[in-house]
C-alpha cells in the first residue's frame, strides 16, 4: 500500500490552531470538500468548446439566446490541471481564513478521472493523469465508467492505494513491459498507481459477489470527526466501454447499494456520509447554462436522490457532465445538496458543511452552501505545469542529464498534439535556464497568492434555492 487510508484533513495543521485556555471550544467543526468529475485526462489546457464556460448572463440577463436571437453571455476560457491546483489552493486558503481551527479541506472526484483522453495523457495509458491526480492531492474518488475503458485489470493496475484489498492484487507495473505498454515514466514520474483509493460500492466480481474495490472511505478531520464517502457508477457502463474487459464483473443498484453501506457506517458511528456517484442528471430550464443554478433538473438523479436514505448528506454528481448545484426534496429528511462540475476541469465545487460536535452529523441548518467556481487561467501552479510539460515532451525526449521539462506558460502546459510535443522536447534542450528562471517567477507569484488575500475572481457562496420535485425522465449521457 502506497497511502495510509486514514487520510488526514488535506491543509492538516496548517488549518489547527491551539485554542487559548480561557476560550471555549466551538461547537461545530467546520468542513470543506472540494469536488471535480470528469477531467477525462484533460491535464493540459482545454482548447475551443472544451475550454469555454458561461459565468453570466450578459447585460439582458438571460441565459443563452433572448427574444432576438442573439446571446450576450458572458464566456470565460477555463481549465488545466496547473490551474485547477491554483483554484483548489485559493478554496483552500479562503475557507482556512473563514473557518479557522478546527476546519478540515478534502478533494474529492465522481469519477472519469481517466478515459477518452487527449493523446497528452492517453498515448500512455492515462498514467499523466493519475500523476497529475495525484499531486493534487486527491482523497478519495469513485470509479466512473471511462475507468473501465480498458477493463478491470487495467484499472486495479491503476488503483495502487487499494493494493491487497478487497480483489485488487495487480500492482503499478504488473502485466506490462515498462516503457512499451505501460509504466512509462523515469525519475520522479516513475508510475506507482494512484495514492487515492478508487470506490466501487456496487461493482462487484462475480465470483465472490463482493466489490472489487473498497466500497467507502471514512476521512477524519484534523480533530478525529469522521466523515465517509460512499462511491458508486452507473449501471450504464457496459453500454459506454468495450464489453470485453468486464466479464468478471456485475453492476449493481446505486440507491439499494448505497442504503446499504449507509447502514454498514451509522453502525459504526458515523453520521456525516456523501456520495460520489458517477450518475447525474441535467438542467433543461430556461437558465440551464447557469452553472450554479438548478434549473429544471432532470435525469436518473431524481429518482436516485428519492430512494437514497436520508441520512446521506450530499450526492456529489458525474457522468452527465452537467453543471449544478441543487437542494433537492428528500421524504423524511431535510433538502440535500446535489451537485456537479461540469467536466473537462472546467469548474471545482466548493462545498461548506459543518458537522455537530455532539452528534458528528452535518447540521443542515447550519453552514449547508456549494458554489461552482471557474478554473480561471490567470497563475497556474508551477508544479503541476512541470509534470504536464514533461507528458507534453515525452518521456523520450527529455534533456539528458537535466531535469523534467518545466513550464510556467500555458503552451508549454497545452500538449494537445503530437508534433508540438515533439517540438517542446527539442525546446527544453536548448531553453533550460530561461525555463527556470520563468518557473521561479511563477513559484513567487504562487506562493503570493497561497497567503495573500482570497482573490476577487471569486463571487460570495451564495446558497441554493429548494428545488420542487420533477418527474424522473432519461438522463442526456456523454
Amino acid at each position: 500500500m502506497r497511502r495510509s487510508l486514514v487520510v488526514l484533513g488535506l491543509i492538516g495543521t496548517s488549518l489547527v490552531g491551539a485554542t487559548p485556555p480561557a476560550v471555549a471550544a466551538p461547537t461545530t467543526v467546520p468542513v470543506q470538500i472540494l469536488a471535480i468529475n470528469d477531467l477525462h485526462g484533460r491535464i493540459a489546457l482545454t482548447q475551443g468548446d472544451e475550454s469555454r464556460l458561461v459565468t453570466g448572463p450578459g447585460p439582458d440577463g438571460v441565459y443563452g439566446k433572448n427574444s432576438a436571437g442573439v446571446s450576450d453571455d458572458e464566456v470565460a476560457r477555463v481549465g488545466g490541471a496547473a490551474n485547477i491546483a491554483t483554484t483548489v489552493k485559493d478554496l483552500q486558503s479562503d475557507f482556512r481564513d473563514v473557518a479557522g481551527g478546527a476546519a478540515a479541506s478534502f478533494l474529492v472526484t465522481a469519477g472519469d478521472v481517466i478515459g477518452a483522453s487527449p493523446p497528452v495523457s492517453a498515448d500512455y495509458r492515462d498514467e499523466p493523469s493519475i500523476e497529475v491526480a495525484n499531486a493534487l492531492g486527491v482523497d478519495v474518488s469513485s470509479v466512473g465508467d471511462d475507468e473501465f475503458s480498458q477493463g478491470t485489470q487495467q484499472l486495479m493496475r491503476l488503483s495502487g492505494a487499494t493494493d491487497g484489498q478487497n480483489s485488487d492484487d495487480v500492482t503499478a507495473c504488473q502485466g506490462v513491459t515498462a516503457g512499451s505498454d505501460g509504466c512509462f515514466g523515469t525519475g520522479d514520474h516513475a508510475f506507482t498507481g494512484a495514492n487515492y483509493p478508487y470506490l466501487a460500492a456496487n461493482v462487484v466480481s462475480r465470483a465472490t459477489g463482493q466489490p472489487i474495490l473498497p466500497p467507502y472511505q471514512i476521512l477524519y478531520t484534523p480533530t478525529g470527526y469522521r466523515v465517509a464517502f460512499i462511491g458508486v457508477v452507473t449501471p450504464k457502463t457496459p453500454e459506454k466501454v468495450p464489453a470485453d474487459g468486464l466479464g468478471d464483473i456485475e453492476i449493481r443498484d446505486e440507491a439499494d447499494t448505497v442504503n446499504r453501506y449507509v447502514r454498514e457506517l451509522r453502525a459504526q458511528g458515523v453520521q456525516a456520509i456523501g456520495v460520489l456517484m458517477h450518475d447525474g442528471g441535467d438542467t433543461t430550464g430556461p437558465a440551464a447554462l447557469d452553472p450554479n443554478g438548478c434549473d429544471g433538473l432532470q435525469g436518473t438523479i431524481l429518482d436516485l436522490n428519492a430512494r437514497i436514505d436520508p441520512a446521506v448528506d450530499l450526492l456529489v454528481n458525474g457522468f452527465t457532465h452537467g453543471a449544478y448545484r441543487c437542494r433537492l426534496p428528500v421524504t423524511g429528511g431535510e433538502p440535500r445538496l446535489v451537485t456537479q462540475a461540469g467536466s473537462y476541469g472546467r469548474l471545482v465545487t466548493d462545498i461548506r458543511l459543518t458537522l455537530d460536535r455532539a452528534s458528528g452529523d452535518v447540521d443542515r441548518a447550519a453552514t449547508y452552501t456549494a458554489q461552482n467556481v471557474p478554473v480561471t487561467r490567470d497563475a497556474p501552479d508551477a508544479r503541476i505545469a512541470a509534470i504536464v510539460a514533461y507528458w507534453a515532451a515525452g518521456p523520450s525526449n527529455q534533456p539528458a542529464g537535466a531535469p523534467a521539462a518545466t513550464s510556467a506558460g500555458e503552451d508549454a502546459a497545452a500538449g494537445v498534439s503530437q508534433s508540438g510535443n515533439r517540438l517542446l522536447g527539442v525546446l527544453a534542450l536548448i531553453g533550460v535556464v530561461v525555463v527556470l528562471v520563468g518557473t521561479g517567477l511563477v513559484l513567487r507569484s504562487r506562493s503570493q497568492r497561497q497567503f495573500g488575500a482570497p482573490p476577487r475572481r471569486r463571487s460570495p457562496v451564495r446558497d441554493p434555492q429548494p428545488a420542487k420535485p420533477e418527474d424522473e425522465t432519461s438522463a442526456t449521457t456523454r
